[in-house]
Parts: structure tokens; C-alpha cells; sequence
């Protein structure tokens, strides 16, 4: 639970910084762009202004060595360039080019960035040019500079969000083990004055002395008795799979078999209920997980579809593996009773402790534990489960499903060497 809460407040908070980085690094990428842009247009203007006299003398007072005029004679293929040592030939003869196509733009050629605006004249073309590898240079330059202050940023932020969230979330751990260790305790204490209590209403129900109505009043009691039982064991078995992995008990094996194992002893339990099992189980589904953990999760899941499912419906198993989008293998266990849809607002609270769907407790089976243990045991076992309900007019079902990752070949043929040495 603690971890689960500070990975979720980290996401969260990492989510949210990453936006707020990105939305800064976007607007400052595109302010420093701006300003490029502006500088050429603005050296394109100032070269403009000059006349091509001007430009073209030698004994004229030199621009800049960004700055230059290629000038085509009307009538002349040989272009005359202000400046010898502005760029070599086959830049100016692409700068022609591209002027040709298209009278204003942006070149990119022989190491040179040229920005570039062609003017009609009376005896000829002029091609104004601005050297602006320099302006890209240190546009990219600024670039990396903020983004290698954005990471240390992050990484800063990071480690500070994670520091405090976990100091923050310390009572909160804290508050949680000892709640988890109080239904323990508890459960644990109940167990033997309840045994106690069974023990002793059986020896009074055998005493001949009794009246009927003595009877049924010991009766009742024994029931109840056997009631908290049940709970105080489920409370228990909940406080041990959330207290200990003991991933001692893992092991490889092929949850298809156990599926088909569970799936044939619930049939007789289908079958008083009027309830048709469907399977579509795939022959070899390997996963590395406690198969005890895993057959107790099938069998809940498989006896609460039974028990919902109203008579004359079907319920559907389905084990099949699935291939992610990053080439994840996952086992997937699908359960589905048709004929009942859960309301889309108890969904999220399905496998929480002591939930129970029945808004009146009417039920004196069901304490709101099953599917808590179920969900502890999945986890545990590095695996997820999740509820789903339709209820669409021409369909109606609720289904369980729960992912489990796939063991390759590759990996069994290596734990089975291992084993061997």
C-alpha cells in the first residue's frame, strides 16, 4: 500500500512537472526562434537599403562580413558577388537557384545557413544575403543549454519529491501496519473464545432436557458462531497475503491446468444454479506465481459468478496470452457471468475491504473480503486484476480479469538448468 501510494504521487507529480517543463522549454524555443527570424529579416532590410552600386564597389565602405549582394546583369549568366569571400561558388549558385524558385527563403548548403530575398531591379536581379550560421549555431547552442538545465531541474525535483513524499507518507504507513496488525491481533484472539463458544453450544445441543424453543435458540446461536468463524478466518488469511510474500512458495506452472482443475469442481456448483460453464482455455499458459494463492483467486472468482449469475445464464472462462505493445508477454484470465451488470460507481470499490455490493447486508454469506484477498494474492504475485460491467441494452455481463506475465520457453529451459545444478 505504501509503495503503491508514493509510485502513484510520484507519477503524478513527474506527470505534472514534465508539462509544466515542457510548456516552459516550447515558449523559450520558440521566443529564441523568433528572435532569430526577427535578426534575419532585419539584416535582410538594412542590406536592401544599400544600392547596388554601393554593394558592388570596391572602395565602398564594407557591411558586415554576414552581409552580401549576389547581382545577375540582365542578359549575363555570371553572377557578380559583393564580397569574394562570402561563401564558395556552389552556395552562390544554389542560393541563384533557390532564389529562382521561390524569391524569399532559407538555405541550407555547404555548412552555410543563408537566408536570402530576391529583388527585381531595372538592369537586373539582386540577391541579398545573410550569413546566419553564427545566429543558428548559438539558437541551438541555447537550446541544449536549456535543456540540460531542464533535466538537472528535474532530477533536483525528483529527488526532493520523492524524499518528502516519503517522509509525508510515513504516518500514513505507520497508521496503516497498525491497523493491519489490530484486525491480525483481533483475529487472531477471536479465534479461540469462538471455538470455545462452538464447542459449548454443541454440548448443550445434545442435552435431552431441552425444549424446542431451548433448541432453536442454541441453534441460532451455534450459526452465528459459525458465521464469525468464517469472517475471522477470512480477516486472517486478508492480514497474512498483505503481511508476507513468501515468494518461497512461487514456482513455474501452467495456470491453464489449474484453471481447468478449478472450472471442473465449481461444474456441480453451476449446475444447481442452472448456470452453463463455457471455457476457452489455452493449452499452455505458463507463469511463475504461488499456485496455491492463484487456485484460491480462480476459485473466488469462479464461485462468485456462480452465485450471481441468474439461472438460465452462462458464464465464460477464458485464459489466453497476450502480446503488449513492447513485446510483454502477459497471461490473461478473463471470467465473465452474463445476465448481471454491477453499477459503474461500485466498480473502484469492489476490492476494498468490507465492501459489499448489497447496500443492505441482507446477504450472511458475503463480508466484503473475497475479493480483497483476491486482489492481495494477484499483486503479491506481481500480477494485476480488474472489473469490468456492460450494460448496453443488447448485452449485459460483468467480468473479472486478471494479468499475470507469461514465462517463455527460453526462461523455463533456464530455472530447469539451474535447478539441475
Amino acid at each position: 500500500m505504501f509503495k503503491k501510494v508514493l509510485r502513484n504521487s510520484i507519477l503524478y507529480q513527474g506527470i505534472l512537472m514534465f508539462i509544466l517543463l515542457a510548456l516552459i522549454f516550447s515558449v523559450v524555443i520558440l521566443y529564441e526562434y523568433q528572435q532569430m527570424k526577427s535578426g534575419l529579416q532585419e539584416n535582410l532590410d538594412r542590406a536592401e537599403v544599400v544600392s547596388e552600386d554601393l554593394f558592388l564597389k570596391t572602395d565602398a565602405v564594407r557591411f558586415e562580413k554576414k552581409i552580401a549582394l549576389i547581382y545577375i546583369p540582365d542578359g549575363s549568366v555570371y553572377p557578380m558577388v559583393s564580397k569574394e569571400d562570402f561563401c564558395p561558388k556552389e552556395v552562390v549558385d544554389q542560393i541563384i537557384s533557390s532564389a529562382e524558385n521561390d524569391p524569399e527563403g532559407k538555405i541550407h548548403a555547404g555548412g552555410y545557413y543563408i537566408a536570402y530575398r530576391m529583388r527585381q531591379k531595372k538592369k537586373g536581379k539582386a540577391i541579398y544575403v545573410y550569413d546566419f550560421s553564427e545566429d543558428y549555431t548559438a539558437y541551438k547552442n541555447n537550446i541544449l543549454i536549456i535543456g540540460v538545465m531542464g533535466l538537472m531541474v528535474s532530477t533536483i525535483v525528483i529527488f526532493f519529491t520523492i524524499y518528502f513524499t516519503k517522509k509525508n507518507l510515513i504516518p500514513m504507513q505507520a497508521a496503516f501496519d497498525k491497523q493491519k496488525e489490530l484486525v491480525a491481533n483481533a483475529s487472531h484472539e477471536l479465534k479461540t473464545p469462538l471455538t470455545i463458544l462452538s464447542t459449548q453450544t454443541s454440548i448443550v445441543s445434545s442435552f435431552d432436557e431441552l425444549s424446542d424453543e431451548h433448541r432453536k435458540w442454541v441453534d441460532g446461536i451455534d450459526e452465528q458462531v459459525e458465521r464469525m468463524r468464517h469472517m475471522v478466518g477470512e480477516m486472517l488469511e486478508l492480514a497474512r497475503f498483505e503481511a508476507v510474500r513468501n515468494e518461497d512458495a512461487y514456482r513455474v506452472f501452467n495456470l491453464s491446468e489449474l484453471v481447468d482443475k478449478v472450472v471442473l469442481g465449481v461444474e456441480a456448483l453451476a449446475f444447481e444454479h442452472n448456470v452453463e460453464c463455457q471455457t476457452d482455455i489455452a493449452s499452455r499458459a505458463m507463469v511463475f506465481a504461488d499456485p496455491d494463492g492463484m487456485e484460491k483467486v480462480v476459485y473466488s472468482l469462479m464461485e462468485n459468478a456462480v452465485k450471481y449469475t441468474p439461472s438460465g445464464e452462462k458464464i465464460f472462462i477464458k485464459v489466453y496470452i497476450n502480446t503488449g505493445k513492447i513485446g510483454a508477454r502477459k497471461v490473461v484470465l478473463l471470467i465473465r457471468n452474463t445476465g448481471v451488470a454491477l453499477p459503474k460507481e461500485d466498480i473502484p470499490m469492489l476490492f476494498d475491504r468490507f465492501y459489499r455490493g448489497d447496500k443492505a447486508h441482507t446477504s450472511t454469506d458475503n463480508y466484503g473480503l473475497g475479493l480483497a484477498i483476491a486482489q492481495s494474492i494477484v499483486e503479491g504475485n506481481k500480477g494485476k486484476i480488474g472489473c469490468n460491467s456492460v450494460d448496453n441494452g443488447k448485452e449485459k455481463y460483468t467480468e473479472f480479469i486478471v494479468v499475470l506475465k507469461n514465462i517463455s520457453e527460453k526462461k523455463i529451459q533456464k530455472r530447469a538448468k539451474k535447478c539441475k545444478k
